[in-house]
């Protein structure tokens, strides 16, 4: 008859194992909606999306472009005159 009553007690053990695992995932899960959250206010305050950025990205492509023709035209000429 004492086999029951050690069932209960390792099931009572088990539940209160279960409770503390589930305490402890909760709090887990509230520090990682709290990082969530501060990476998410980051993100909009800190940077830009493609539309804001695209028109950056065409000026500094141009000027690469120009910088890197005048380069090749200055050479092309250097050749040229000698």
């Amino acid at each position: 008859m004492t086999a029951p009553i050690e069932s209960q007690e390792y099931r009572r053990k088990s539940d209160m194992e279960n409770a503390v695992h589930i305490a402890e995932i909760a709090r887990d899960v509230g520090y990682v909606r709290g990082k969530v959250e501060s990476i998410e206010r980051l993100v909009q305050d800190k940077y830009v999306t493609i539309d804001q950025f695209s028109p950056v990205r065409n000026i500094v492509y141009g000027m690469v472009g120009l910088i890197l023709i005048a380069v090749i035209g200055a050479l092309i000429t250097l050749v040229i005159r000698k």
